[in-house]
């Protein structure tokens, strides 16, 4: 009995345990390191890497071991036995830089590839981010919907007992019930909304549950109004592009140095024994310097060489362009961001006097000395004063992380 009870307990804490409330930034963090495409990027960089080991590797001479048993004869009872082995080792002496110019290309590819999956984090922060912050105001704005609706129950119920009692007209009675029937609609409305943003938030999610508050609500409102400096060589797509540039101006050195000549080293010890050496191993070293002059290789080194040169030259019009879209996106997000936060603490402030003019109403509707009506528009005026709080809170945090992501950071090391 006691075994099956502790089955039970284990598995009602199996559903708290999955769904593990976390910060914003927690839970947008854990999203965003499990993200198919940011996995996907580091399979990548792994794979650069190797490569780059690689091309390292090419600085070392070549080292094969080889041996050799044979049995020649007509008569299977007297047949000449020969044996050898031996070992090679091959060194590149001079390329014209080829192997250097390959490792230093290698190099600035595996260098792109890290920017390049920082610059993926951005961008997947910010459809995460988009996401939860989508989930928030959902979540908020229910909340919202539901605490004006109780607000209005409660004056229905108060209504009803004026009306019967004769000091309510029917047609307040009326109004009163017909704005309490829209308020519950808006809470259904409301209540879908957030299950949608909810389920559109599990598809990276789907694990985690974000807490349901705005994460830099009280940062936002301290941010002082200096100007934040821009260096587009610290945006990680700047960088990535960058890197590109070096990677394939290298590999075109890398595929001129195939076209010239290559000096090469080798040396080779070998044993055998047989009937030439009086049935006696006998050793030998053999080494060489190889001098190869390409002449003719169907062009393909050349066309290589071509190709590479052209590469580069496409890497070098993706790096301007790309500087320019991001001192303009830098600019724009800058501008929208001073907006939004200057809208939605206007917005806040709105809300608190919108909010002290219900309170005075609502203890005038108490006393008697005011009507349903009057108290209704004011209800009214309190729930889209807090609406278009909501908005502007949205609108200024989402403008934040887009400043951030036009500053080359993540949110969690945006320094602002």
């Amino acid at each position: 009995m006691k075994f099956v009870l502790g089955i039970g307990i284990l598995t009602l804490s199996l559903p708290t345990l999955a769904q593990t409330k976390l910060s914003f930034e927690e839970a947008v963090n854990k999203a965003v390191s499990k993200i198919e495409e940011v996995q996907a990027k580091e399979s990548e960089l792994r794979s650069a890497e190797l490569s780059r080991t690689q091309s390292q590797m090419r600085f070392l001479p070549d080292l094969s071991l080889s041996g050799t048993y044979s049995e020649v004869g007509e008569d299977l009872n007297q047949r000449t036995v020969l044996r050898s082995y031996g070992l090679r080792s091959e060194w590149n002496l001079f390329r014209f830089g080829g192997d250097y110019f390959n490792y230093k290309s290698n190099d600035a590819a595996t260098t792109s590839l890290r920017w390049d999956l920082q610059s993926t984090k951005i961008d997947m922060e910010e459809t995460i981010s988009s996401k939860a912050l989508d989930y928030i105001y959902a979540h908020l704005q229910t909340e919202i919907s539901k605490k004006i609706t109780e607000a209005q129950r409660v004056y229905f119920n108060v209504a009803e007992k004026r009306y019967s009692k004769g000091i309510l007209s029917k047609q307040e009675l009326d109004q009163i019930t017909i704005d309490l029937k829209n308020a519950e609609a808006r809470v259904t409305d409301a209540e879908l909304a957030e299950v949608q943003a909810k389920e559109a938030l599990k598809v990276y999610m789907p694990d985690t549950e974000v807490q349901t508050l705005w994460p830099w609500l009280n940062q936002l409102k301290k941010m002082n109004k200096k100007s934040i400096p821009f260096q587009v060589q610290n945006h990680p797509a700047w960088q990535m592009l960058s890197n590109k540039v070096e990677a394939a101006e290298y590999s075109r050195k890398s595929k001129f140095s195939a076209i010239l000549p290559s000096l090469d080293f080798t040396l080779a010890y070998a044993n055998q024994r047989g009937v030439i050496t009086n049935d006696t191993w006998t050793p030998e070293w053999i080494g060489g310097i190889t001098l190869t002059i390409p002449l003719f290789s169907r062009l393909e080194n050349y066309t290589a060489y071509r190709i590479s040169a052209e590469s580069k030259m496409r890497s070098d019009l993706d790096l301007q362009r790309s500087q320019r879209d991001l001192e303009a996106q830098w600019k724009v997000s800058e501008n929208d961001f001073r907006v939004q936060l200057d809208s939605a603490i206007i917005r806040e402030q709105t809300l608190k006097i919108s909010s002290n003019l219900y309170q005075d109403n609502l203890r005038r509707f108490q006393a008697g000395r005011s009507t349903a009506n009057d108290l209704l528009n004011d209800q009214q005026r309190l729930y889209q004063s807090e609406l278009l709080s909501l908005q502007g809170w949205k609108a200024a945090h989402t403008s934040y992380i887009k400043l951030c992501h036009a500053l080359g950071q993540l949110v969690t090391e945006c320094k602002l």
